[in-house]
């Protein structure tokens, strides 16, 4: 009995077909970076907002816990400071860096109730990618609000009413 070859199919893909693949991974990945630019730049300015709102609740909460005036500032350079004062002596609670934006310089003091002192005052701080970012409809710049009665919270078209 004679063993007959059968023809050897090839398997793979040609050259042309390759590059037509690699043409349309291309073309589509040039359509997705700016989009992609700005989500990474709104992630880094959206986790700097939350260091901001998370270090006022915490000053809003030792005010509480610590039955004293406590006192979060920023400096306009990247740290946020939380402070409290007794008698003549300035104590630090925490200082907190904001890595990747730039955070307006605001104070906000707590009383030991957790409102803001005086009361009545309205605070707002605005969060932007720097001085190379420039807000626009792709890149948002939030804003956190402390109302009068202590609540913070966090605005992402702007300014808060």
């Amino acid at each position: 009995m004679r063993l007959v070859n059968k023809p050897h199919s090839s398997s793979g893909f040609t050259l042309i077909e390759l590059m037509v693949v690699v043409s349309v991974i291309a073309i589509l990945a040039m359509k997705g970076l700016p989009a992609l630019s700005a989500y990474m730049t709104n992630s880094r300015i959206r986790e700097s907002a939350n260091v901001v709102v998370t270090t006022a609740a915490l000053a809003r909460t030792e005010a509480i816990k610590r039955n004293l005036v406590v006192t979060i500032a920023s400096d306009g350079a990247g740290t946020l400071n939380v402070t409290y004062l007794v008698g003549t002596t300035q104590t630090s609670i925490r200082s907190v860096p904001v890595a990747h934006s730039r955070v307006g310089a605001f104070t906000a003091s707590f009383d030991s109730t957790g409102r803001l002192t005086p009361f009545g005052t309205d605070v707002q701080a605005t969060v932007d990618g720097g001085p190379t970012v420039l807000c626009s409809g792709e890149v948002l710049c939030p804003t956190v609000h402390i109302e009068p009665g202590g609540m913070v919270s966090l605005c992402t078209s702007g300014a808060c009413s």
